[in-house]
């Protein structure tokens, strides 16, 4: 496992499954004798309706307890060193989706750019011959987006929200203009792009096969 982080006296824990509705992402391992209080959903969500600052304190708190355990583990960031990385992700926007929101339209051709799952889960789909083929499920530290972006084509998949997520955004313009300085980056999106090609078309080929014993069936 990696390790995230050593909390103190005056740290709290626990805030990200409870905004985000997600499942614990991490282990919390007591290093000594540890005395800690507890505060239940029913009576945060009273002390945050009284106090709105509290709400506005956790969430931007789970923000960056995401973006520095995204930094640690995704492998998109991991190769390059601690300056770079925070230099990196402040490239990136936000965008929050709700279950069963569209990210990404299959054909859509915006600016585009290059996405990572900050927390959720989203399903990776794109149509042949009428019906939809699922290509995959991503969670946090995954990518998507960078077949568009490193072909520059339309998207070539429809990404859905499969929970309440969080997605990163680094927009086309701000990668063709700042890649040069992580060289690091671009190497892996480019195998990323590669791979991800050649696993969708073997997917592709294993539902035509499937279709076919169907028919000879």
């Amino acid at each position: 496992g990696v390790h995230l982080a050593y909390l103190r006296g005056g740290a709290f824990f626990g805030e990200m499954a409870l905004l985000t509705s997600s499942p614990r992402v991490a282990s919390v391992r007591a290093q000594g004798p540890l005395t800690v209080f507890e505060l239940s959903r029913e009576a945060l969500s009273e002390l945050a309706a009284a106090k709105p600052g509290v709400a506005t304190v956790l969430a931007d708190y789970t923000r960056d307890r995401l973006i520095r355990n995204l930094l640690a583990t995704s492998e998109l960031f991991r190769p390059l060193d601690p300056p770079r990385r925070e230099a990196l992700v402040e490239l990136f926007t936000s965008q929050v989706h709700q279950a069963g929101e569209t990210v990404l339209h299959e054909g859509d051709d915006p600016e585009g750019g290059l996405y990572v799952v900050l927390s959720g889960e989203v399903r990776v789909s794109k149509h042949e011959d009428g019906d939809e083929l699922a290509l995959a499920e991503l969670g946090p530290g995954q990518v998507f987006g960078e077949i568009s972006l490193i072909k520059s084509r339309p998207a070539t998949a429809t990404i859905t929200a499969l929970s309440k997520t969080v997605v990163l955004c680094l927009p086309r313009e701000a990668f063709n203009a700042h890649v040069g300085q992580f060289p690091e980056v671009l190497a892996h999106v480019f195998r990323l792009a590669q791979e991800r090609e050649a696993s969708n078309l073997q997917l592709k080929e294993r539902e035509v096969l499937a279709v076919d014993d169907d028919v000879l069936i």
